[in-house]
């Protein structure tokens, strides 16, 4: 036994000094272990973004890190991601693979777009989303999108018993957003918090999300640890429950066409279009883009700038953009529907930027892959290596955001952020050809949704709330993060009380 353990182990030392990949000439690289590389200073470190952040105080903007015998280049700063990510958007593509999400929790190849390696079938399973996210589709889901709103309001009113009871608003921001998705994507819908496929769908999406994690997962940078059962098990089980609600919404649509009864949706849109002809893998990815894309960071945004008004300085935030709006809008009623259909009260549309930039929800940008060499000055990357965007760092670099550890609501609509970059001046969304195609929708849901709050209701949290984006995050390893509970109240406006419940039905 001790002969075949010690034959194993040189094996994989032999496989490893063999075959491991060198840096990049030019770029500092972080020292790290033999074996395994940078892998556990990061695993250690509470946050991957603020370890990267500071090694690049130390190395440089953009550095080299090992991740087991993987080389990674990071960037750290506005300037040095928009190099890379925006100058050489077309290099910079594709995804790399990774062993637990792509193998394991995606063994039916079924991956989403946006983790899909670029080819010409993630080429036409983009397309087909963009037209389902862009701003002429956005217009077109304004009357779901209002109707789920509402529905999220009346429903905290009633659960509230109006403002009586403090309530904790995250899975009322999940069942939104899901509902709007559903809505949207599948022409169905859950009427409720406590609906048991809410449950099973967060439950299950959340998991999924940290098995994305850049660390967590020793085994996507250490092979020889895909012998263990344990490294797969429990992945492939939450695969498993996915593949079982998207195979009942996908079976439902299927048979609602063939009935002839399909509501107006964007997957039965996809799979009547004669240009679109997706195989059953390729329309499953579509699907579980489409369900899934928001779910946790949308939520986890407007949990957040709920947070915010909630805060000490909230009350004022809340009376300015309330005022604000109100004076763009001649009635509460045209103001309660306008914040919905369009975005044209710059406060609001800035307090919206600012959350996406402050807790940087995605603050390890997805990693990417170049298709192609790179060229950055002296410094030649070669082909197939992979890059991370430290987008938290990048939203507070003080080169491109003026004390840009303050929240402060009204920096975008006092341009007070970088001209140049992505659309949206910060990396909320990404940045480059692979960027979130969803941003117009996200916006108008997180931008309709404040707006009908802020217009309805005063909002005070029963204790102090976590708004500092160092420590809001309770599982600063997974992808996304996942902020902390807290208890809110929500008190119906007196002065609008009565117009507000009419408005919600």
């Amino acid at each position: 036994m001790l002969t075949l353990l010690s034959a194993t182990l040189l094996c994989a030392f032999a496989f490893y000094f063999t075959t491991r990949q060198s840096g990049v000439k030019g770029l500092p690289e972080v020292q790290g272990w033999p074996f395994v590389g940078n892998l556990l200073q990061l695993r250690r470190a509470r946050s991957f973004s603020n370890k990267l952040q500071s090694w690049s105080r130390k190395y440089g903007p953009n550095l080299l890190v090992k991740l087991g015998r993987r080389p990674v280049v990071v960037c750290n700063t506005f300037d040095g991601i928009c190099d890379f990510w925006i100058k050489n958007q077309t290099s910079l593509i594709s995804r790399p693979e990774l062993h637990t999400f792509h193998k394991v929790v995606c063994s039916s190849e079924a991956f989403t777009i946006g983790t899909s390696p670029w080819d010409q079938s993630c080429k036409a399973r983009r397309k087909a989303a963009a037209t389902a996210l862009n701003t002429n589709a956005v217009r077109s889901y304004v009357p779901a999108i209002s109707r789920e709103i509402n529905d999220a309001l009346r429903e905290i009113l009633t659960d509230s018993r109006r403002g009586v009871n403090a309530m904790a608003p995250k899975m009322y921001m999940k069942k939104f957003v899901l509902n709007v998705s559903l809505t949207c994507s599948f022409g169905t819908r859950i009427s409720t918090v406590r609906d048991e496929l809410l449950k099973e769908i967060v439950d299950v999406e959340e998991a999924l999300t940290r098995y994305r994690s850049h660390t967590n997962n020793l085994q996507d940078y250490l092979p020889f640890l895909r012998w263990l059962p344990s490294a797969s098990s429990d992945a492939k089980a939450y695969s498993e429950r996915r593949d079982a609600y998207m195979n009942r919404l996908i079976g439902q649509i299927k048979s609602d066409i063939k009935e002839g009864t399909d509501a107006p949706c964007s997957v039965g849109q996809v799979m009547k279009d004669p240009a679109f002809s997706f195989n059953d893998v390729e329309m499953m990815s579509l699907s579980i883009t489409l369900l899934s894309a928001g779910l946790d960071t949308i939520p986890a945004n407007l949990v957040q700038a709920i947070a915010v008004l909630c805060s000490k300085q909230g009350r004022m935030i809340q009376q300015d953009l309330h005022s604000e709006i109100m004076a763009h809008y001649p009635t509460l009623e045209q103001a309660w529907h306008g914040v919905v259909s369009e975005e044209i009260v710059p406060g609001l549309a800035s307090f919206v930027q600012e959350v996406l930039r402050f807790f940087s929800v995605v603050p390890m940008g997805f990693p990417r892959t170049n298709v192609e060499p790179v060229q950055l000055g002296d410094i030649r990357i070669p082909q197939n290596t992979w890059f991370y965007m430290n987008s938290r760092s990048g939203n507070f670099d003080p080169a491109a955001y003026s004390q840009p550890e303050e929240f402060q609501y009204r920096r975008f609509a006092e341009n007070k952020v970088p001209q140049t970059g992505p659309p949206m001046r910060h990396f909320g969304y990404g940045a480059g050809t692979r960027a979130c195609v969803g941003f117009h929708l996200a916006n108008r849901l997180m931008y309709g949704f404040m707006g009908r709050l802020i217009l309805g209701w005063e909002m005070q949290a029963q204790s102090e709330v976590d708004i500092d984006p160092e420590t809001y995050n309770t599982c600063p390893s997974s992808l996304v993060a996942e902020p902390k509970d807290f208890l809110c109240s929500f008190r119906l406006r007196q002065e609008a009380a009565d117009e507000v419940q009419t408005l919600v039905q």
